[in-house]
Parts: structure tokens; sequence; C-alpha cells
């Protein structure tokens, strides 16, 4: 028996171990005993869920400020065309009722010193009426600036002109305008006198009177800008009996035209 036991532990002691050793483990990177670790998680869904929420709603309250912002431009817009239409019916009312009209002209009379003339100046005085009428039956014409001018035929520069300080004129009413004239430059050209001086020997010469003035109208109810009209009245024929003698209008109380 115990030679049997000897043998087997020198049997034991002698005996060759092929491949891993005893009680060992495979190494296959991580520490011996261990188990790898878990992969990491994926990336919560919350954030891009919270993302999407917060744009939308900056979608919706931009698409509520749009709208806001568009009621209040078609208020505006329709307190606009309100006001509008509200001016066009009360300017068309007061138009109705005071019925506001131009004043009309009418050229008088006109009278002219006989005509002294040398080579090239002339001295002369002329006096020129106007009627005015205010026909209107609510309204008083205010003339803030009256000035007059008479040329000769197709002359540009006048040969007389004089400025009439403001007056009114009220509700229906005619006036006689009188004003008084000379000539301020008495250098004219030598053609001019050669003109003068043929119209007097046939006996007519032909002027023209030109009015510009700032006038206003004014009632109770209301109280308009001045602006400017301008008369015109062409052709006035000045008639004389003789070449020393005066000269007289030929077509008394003609129509004068009036422009804006």
């Amino acid at each position: 028996m115990a030679s049997s036991s000897t043998n087997t532990a020198a049997d034991g002691r002698c005996q060759t171990v092929h491949g891993l050793p005893v009680n060992t483990s495979v190494v296959t990177g991580y520490p011996v005993g261990r188990t790898p670790p878990p992969p990491p998680p994926p990336p919560p869904m919350y954030r891009c869920q919270c993302f999407h929420h917060h744009n939308q709603d900056h979608r919706m309250k931009q698409l509520r400020l749009d709208q806001k912002l568009q009621a209040m431009l078609y208020r505006l817009t329709f307190a606009a065309l309100c006001l509008f239409f509200f001016m066009v019916c009360l300017i068309f009312t007061l138009w109705l009722f005071l019925h506001p009209r131009m004043p009309q002209v009418h050229l008088a009379s006109v009278t002219l010193s006989p005509l002294s003339t040398a080579a090239t100046n002339v001295l002369a005085a002329c006096n020129v009426s106007l009627l005015l009428t205010n026909p209107n039956r609510k309204l008083t014409i205010f003339y803030d600036n009256w000035e007059l001018f008479v040329g000769y035929q197709s002359q540009k520069i006048p040969l007389f002109k004089v400025q009439v300080p403001p007056f009114s004129q009220p509700q229906e009413n005619g006036t006689i305008l009188q004003t008084h004239m000379e000539i301020s430059n008495g250098s004219v050209g030598n053609d001019m006198v050669k003109a003068l001086n043929g119209d007097l020997v046939r006996g007519s010469m032909n002027f023209w009177v030109k009015v510009f003035a700032l006038m206003r109208l004014e009632s109770k109810e209301i109280k308009t800008r001045s602006f400017l009209i301008t008369v015109h009245c062409d052709d006035v024929i000045v008639g004389f009996s003789s070449i020393n003698g005066q000269g007289t209008l030929l077509n008394p109380y003609k129509d004068c035209q009036i422009s804006l």
C-alpha cells in the first residue's frame, strides 16, 4: 500500500501539464475576474422634443403677432378711409350750402391823356375803372393785394402800373374800382414811339389790362386761405378824336377773364 502511494505521488510530481495553467483564467482585454461594462446609453430623446416644442411656440407667437399687426393695419386703413369720406362729404355739404363763386370783373372805362412823344420817350397818364361784382350770397371777398398793369398791343412790358391797398367786398355787392397811373419809365424805345404815333394818326390804340390779386373768401362758417387770381382784359380799344386829344374806351363794360 505504501509502495503504491509513493509511486502515485512520484507519478504526480513527474506529470507534465499541457495547455493553460490550472486554476487560471483567459485574459480578454479587461481585468481578470471582471465582466466588460455595458455600452453607453443612447442620448435622451426629451431634448429634441423640448427644442421642437420651443420652436413651435415661437412660430405660434410670431403668427399671432402678425395677425395683430394685420388687424391693426386694417383698422387704420378703415379709419383713414372713413376720415377721407367724412372730409369729402363735409366739403361737399359746405359747397352746397355756401356755393362759392369767383368774382366778376368788367372794364368800365379807360381814359388816356394826350400823348407827348419825343425820339424815344412818351409822357402820358391813364385812368382805369373796373366794375367788381361779388355774386356770393354768404361769402365776403377780401383782396389782400391788387396790382393793375396796362400795356400796349403785344408788348410784354407794361406802360402803366399801380398797386391798390387791400379792400373787401360784401355779399352780392358791386364796386367800382378807380385807379390813376402815369408812365413810370418815359423811355420806351424808338419803335414803340413810331407805333404810337401811327395809331394816333389812325385814331385808335389797342391796349391790354391785367390784374394780379390775392383774394380769400370768408363767412361765419369758413375762412379760406389767400390764393392768386389773374384778370385778363384783352383788345382794349382806346379812340382819339385828334392827335392832341384825349383817348377814351370804345368798348366800355368789356368782360374780363379770370383764371387761377
